[in-house]
């Protein structure tokens, strides 16, 4: 039994939208700031170092890494955009700055600053 053009037509209308939609996705993949949320506060990557002398107690570890997204979305705490899992947190005096120990050659710490959720993605 043949069946209608119309359905051959409705079935190649319905692939049509389900390729263009499935495509849109990819188009609005947005790309986070260098940020790490700690205690339900973003910090973000600054250029400066900061001294052993400096450093506070341990805040905790990197849990989680998230470079992306494609949408809205919120960090859960210890979770960061571009730090490795299990990098190391501290506190420091001034509570708008946190320090993340970087292992490379040498060991540095690197300071990052309060920011706002607004703030967290890439323009």
């Amino acid at each position: 039994m043949k069946y209608p053009k119309i359905l051959n037509r409705s079935k190649l209308l319905i692939l049509f939208i389900v390729f263009i939609f499935s495509g849109c996705s990819s188009i609005n993949t947005l790309k986070f700031k260098n940020i790490v949320k700690v205690n339900d506060v973003y910090y973000q990557k600054t250029s400066d170092l900061v001294s052993l002398d400096e450093l506070g107690s341990e805040l905790g570890k990197v849990k989680l890494t998230t470079p992306k997204t494609n949408g809205k979305y919120e960090f859960v705490n210890y979770e960061a955009s571009k730090l490795e899992v299990g990098t190391k947190i501290y506190k420091l005096e001034n509570e708008d700055f946190i320090a993340v120990e970087i292992k490379d050659i040498d060991t540095v710490y690197q300071k990052y600053k309060r920011i706002s959720p607004n703030e967290i993605i890439e323009k």
